[in-house]
């Protein structure tokens, strides 16, 4: 799938309750999980309001696939690269994601 992955998990500080959010270019090929939460991606942000304010420089109509679990496991699994802590936020915060993304008219598609 071409387009943009976004890749989320939460953030290790003790009490903290933000989640991390990367955004890569969408390629034929499996990404590490140090490729997706390397401190050089670019376009890598930390809690909802950050990731929304992300989303709103993405031009209208762009493909954008949010990796969940079980993407993870069914992908990531079969060639035994571990997806550690990556999945999604509650289906709280993912519905309003999925919310603004719709206004800005971008295709966010969620692996659920």
């Amino acid at each position: 799938m071409k387009g943009w992955e976004l890749y989320s998990w939460p953030q290790k500080e003790q009490g903290c309750n933000d989640w991390n959010y990367a955004i890569l270019p969408g390629t034929n090929r499996l990404k590490s999980y140090n490729e997706v939460t390397s401190d050089t991606v670019l376009l890598k942000v930390i809690g909802n309001e950050q990731l929304k304010l992300l989303l709103n420089k993405f031009p209208k109509n762009e493909n954008i696939f949010w990796v969940g679990e079980k993407w993870l496991s069914q992908s990531w699994g079969l060639s035994n690269i571990s997806y550690q802590n990556l999945k999604l936020p509650s289906s709280v915060t993912t519905v309003a994601i999925k919310q603004h993304a719709l206004l800005l008219q971008l295709n966010l598609t969620i692996d659920e």
